[in-house]
């Protein structure tokens, strides 16, 4: 069964292109055959339409927010560890050229799976068009749009309580874990946000992650 990553690549009748090879070279295979060129122009490239790409759709489906919040979605959506984890969620990666040097290491960056990908949206950009970049960046991010647009409004609650309380008292507050209810497999946790050993406000939530984002909202509201 083929692979998203091949299932384009054959549909837009890429697999010849000149373009491809290069987008799936990585600077450290350069670097053992100096003759081959690397995806990093190409990166460059795929970065600009994938901004521009999230940029329209969170303009359209986001009316009302203002472009701080609508840049921080973004900036989630083309963040290095999605790129690395789509990267190879579609099939990209295992096709991806790589160094001796780089081979070697014990954790290969996402950034280099995440580049690849940038590279191959600009060579569906060049040998098609921007509709066809558009629709498989749209096809290839269906799974995660919405839940890093709610990642990046969870840590936000986190960072704004932090921001805050360290702006006013040059201090920051914790996050405490006050109890846990329920089962092992359907536990409630319950986080208490303290400032100076007092507590300011708690939330509660299925996992600890998101406890802590609803005691940060609590704490927001108190703080106002």
């Amino acid at each position: 069964m083929l692979s998203l990553f091949e299932n384009f690549i054959e549909e837009l009748n890429l697999s010849h292109s000149e373009l491809l090879t290069q987008a799936l070279t990585h600077k450290s295979f350069s670097k053992d055959f100096p003759e081959v060129a690397n995806y990093e122009r190409l990166e460059f490239l795929g970065d600009a339409v994938l901004k521009l790409v999230f940029s329209e759709y969170l303009h359209a489906k986001f009316p009302s927010e203002d472009e701080g919040k609508l840049s921080k979605y973004r900036s989630r959506l083309i963040s290095d560890d999605l790129l690395g984890t789509l990267s190879q969620e579609i099939g990209l990666s295992k096709h991806v050229r790589i160094g001796k040097m780089l081979k070697g290491q014990k954790n290969i960056p996402a950034s280099v799976y995440g580049d690849a990908l940038e590279a191959l949206i600009a060579i569906i950009y060049l040998e098609k068009d921007y509709a066809h970049a558009k629709a498989f960046i749209l096809k290839a991010w269906e799974n995660h749009i919405d839940s890093a647009i709610q990642d990046s409004v969870e840590k936000n609650y986190k960072a704004l309580v932090i921001e805050k309380l360290q702006g006013k008292h040059g201090k920051a507050p914790e996050f405490k874990i006050i109890n846990s209810t329920g089962e092992a497999h359907d536990m409630t946790f319950s986080v208490g946000v303290y400032f100076e050993d007092k507590l300011i406000a708690k939330g509660s939530g299925k996992s600890k992650k998101l406890a802590g984002q609803s005691a940060a909202k609590a704490a927001l509201e108190k703080l106002k």
